[in-house]
Parts: C-alpha cells; sequence; structure tokens
C-alpha cells in the first residue's frame, strides 16, 4: 500500500493524534475532556 493513499494517511493522523493526546494525559494529567469537550 501506497503511503500516499487517503487511508493510510488517515490512520497515520488519527494514530497520531491517539498517541499524543495519551502522551499528554500521561505526562501532564491533562483531563481528556479539556482535550475533546464533546
Amino acid at each position: 500500500m501506497s503511503l500516499t493513499q487517503p487511508s493510510v494517511i488517515h490512520e497515520f493522523i488519527i494514530l497520531a493524534f491517539l498517541y499524543f493526546t495519551s502522551f499528554l494525559m500521561a505526562y501532564r494529567k491533562v483531563p481528556f475532556s479539556l482535550l475533546c469537550p464533546l
């Protein structure tokens, strides 16, 4: 699969977002409600 495919990029963005948020929650103890008010 090529990295230029929208599906691969979309999944990469989701994984990167989840990793970043989990890092913030673990390092800064930031409530998830602040990152996702919904």
